[in-house]
């Protein structure tokens, strides 16, 4: 007797030493049932755990049966088993020879002996553990059942303390997870993008077989993306799930499709022997954008709630994250669009000029060759030095080429050219270009550019452009005083142009605000002339300063970096 009292000392011993030791809760309780089974000498032992998200009674741990049986084996809290009744009931349960004639189901007939005892914390069940003799010569008894009953106690305690750890840590990961998705789904602004990453994210970590998104856009769906892990028996309809798609986005809570739903999809899931599907719109401010499928082949357990609601806390952070994607792209279209009609405003500023131009162009053309036209009568008369003739003929030729060359290149529509180009040059042809509104304006203008200047790389065309738009803006700022200067030097890193005129000046207030877009103080301005010098400035590796005081002028400072490696 006392043996016996010691071997269920050590029994308990060994238990609890493995209940403390530090493993895998699986493989506690496998080592747990081979001790128990070992030290009760019992053939079979088994541990039912209640799956909380399917109410079902599953063996977690066992010893001594065959893996189709503990695979397989399930039973309910309260149905007519013997694991089932224990549960329900929280009361142990000793069985000796009467088995076979019990009023419980399922029991194998060959059993002689079996004792069933529930793991509880307090009123709580947590499982069941079961022992089991099919020799007769090994029948259990009240000691038995009471050392199985201390064993289930102790091991109650640690289930559930692992089990808790095991869900925190699943709720941790679960919430790096999400935390992860909303900082890749933010980072998106790509609808078409994120949706399908979405779709791919959503699919693997829900353990699906396959998913489906698709896009809201102007009342019509758009397909996106589909993503599937495993082929299905049959291949998926594409365009039914289009309709599905469709019918959820009807609805802003997850409809749960399975083969036996009350949903005219059900027939189709038999048909493409799918286990489950999770469907959901993507809502943002109480809109609809966007909808998101994933399902289970048959072979797959059902989703549970937890899942469920894991998948719904994902489709609630996308659609967040789809409304700034798609608020992004509808941005970059206005962008796209404004962009557009800025440059034919800017094409048509451009035929203004040009067109203000022409009148005073024509003349200083006709100067020239009028001037030719009587130098070529004189040569007839065969004057006495033909070569001064020659000498002016030439100089007129080369000023009509450079009127004729400068409203060119004005009015040429290019992609922009960086070469080596002579800042003194461009400013002398513009000078030329405007010297009919000049001489018109009666605009004095004074010229102070640096002889030997280094040339700089950039975009004649542009550069051009620069000069044109502050010259006309210096005219037009003019009074009483009409002069303008026009400065070019250079400090060794950068060329220097100073346009400076005795105008009305800008008011201080306003002053920041010249180079934005659209911005004039002219009742029939534009306002994009100086926001694209500034533009052309920096394209062609520019600064431009300005200056000014209140009716006594405005000055303008370009600088263009001088090449080194030349």
């Amino acid at each position: 007797m006392e043996e016996r009292e010691r071997e269920r000392k050590d029994l308990i011993s060994e238990v609890e030493e493995i209940l403390s030791s530090n493993i895998e809760l699986s493989d506690i309780l496998n080592q747990i049932m081979k001790t128990v089974a070992c030290g009760l000498k019992s053939e079979v032992a088994s541990l039912f755990l209640l799956d909380e998200e399917t109410g079902e009674l599953k063996i977690e741990a066992s010893y001594g049966l065959p893996e189709e049986i503990v695979k397989n084996a399930r039973a309910k809290i309260g149905d007519r088993s013997i694991t089932g009744w224990v549960a329900k009931t929280g009361q142990p349960l000793i069985l000796n020879g009467e088995v076979k004639n019990s009023q419980f189901n399922g029991v194998n007939p060959k059993i002689k002996s079996a004792i069933s005892v529930p793991l509880k914390i307090g009123n709580e069940t947590l499982g069941v553990l079961n022992v089991s003799n099919r020799e007769k010569n090994v029948i259990f008894n009240e000691d038995d059942l009471r050392l199985l009953l201390s064993i289930a106690n102790h091991s109650a305690a640690v289930v559930k303390s692992l089990k808790l750890q095991k869900l925190l840590f699943s709720r941790t990961k679960k919430l790096k997870i999400l935390h992860q998705i909303s900082s890749l789904a933010n980072s998106l602004l790509d609808s078409n993008q994120l949706l399908s990453k979405i779709t791919q994210i959503s699919t693997e970590l829900l353990l699906s077989d396959g998913g489906f998104s698709v896009l809201k856009k102007d009342e019509e769906i758009i397909p996106i993306s589909e993503y599937i892990i495993e082929p299905l028996p049959k291949r998926l309809d594409k365009e039914y799930m289009e309709k599905l798609c469709k019918k959820v986005m009807e609805r802003k809570d997850t409809l749960y499709l399975t083969p036996d739903s009350d949903h005219i999809i059900a027939d189709f899931l038999r048909e493409e022997e799918i286990s489950c599907m999770l469907c959901r719109g993507l809502e943002s401010k109480g809109k609809i954008l966007g909808g998101i499928a994933i399902f289970r082949g048959k072979e797959k357990k059902r989703y549970s709630e937890e899942e469920v609601l894991f998948f719904n806390t994902i489709c609630e952070i996308v659609g967040s994250a789809l409304s700034n994607a798609l608020l992004y792209e509808n941005l970059l279209e206005k962008h796209s669009q404004l962009e557009k009609a800025y440059r034919n405003l800017y094409s048509y500023e451009k035929l203004v000029t040009l067109a203000e131009l022409a009148s005073g162009i024509a003349h200083e053309i006709n100067n020239p060759l009028t001037v030719i036209s009587a130098l070529v009568d004189m040569a007839e008369m065969k004057i006495e030095k033909p070569e001064e003739v020659i000498k002016k003929i030439k100089e007129e030729v080369k000023r009509t080429f450079r009127i004729i060359t400068g409203l060119k290149r004005l009015s040429q529509q290019k992609p922009s050219v960086q070469k080596l180009i002579d800042v003194n040059e461009i400013l002398e042809d513009t000078i030329l270009l405007l010297k009919p509104k000049l001489l018109s304006q009666k605009v004095e203008i004074e010229k102070v550019l640096q002889e030997d200047l280094p040339k700089i790389y950039g975009d004649e065309v542009q550069i051009e452009e620069i000069f044109i738009n502050l010259l006309n803006n210096a005219i037009e700022a003019l009074e009483k005083v009409r002069r303008i200067r026009v400065e070019t030097k250079c400090d060794g890193e950068n060329v220097i142009i100073k346009i400076s005129d005795t105008g009305k000046g800008i008011p201080p207030e306003i002053i920041n605000d010249i180079f934005k877009p659209f911005y004039t103080t002219k009742p029939d301005g534009s306002g994009i002339g100086l926001s694209l010098v500034k533009e052309f400035v920096k394209a062609n590796s520019g600064k431009i300063d300005v200056k000014s005081e209140v009716n006594k002028g405005t000055e303008f400072t370009i600088t263009f970096p001088v090449p080194h490696n030349l």
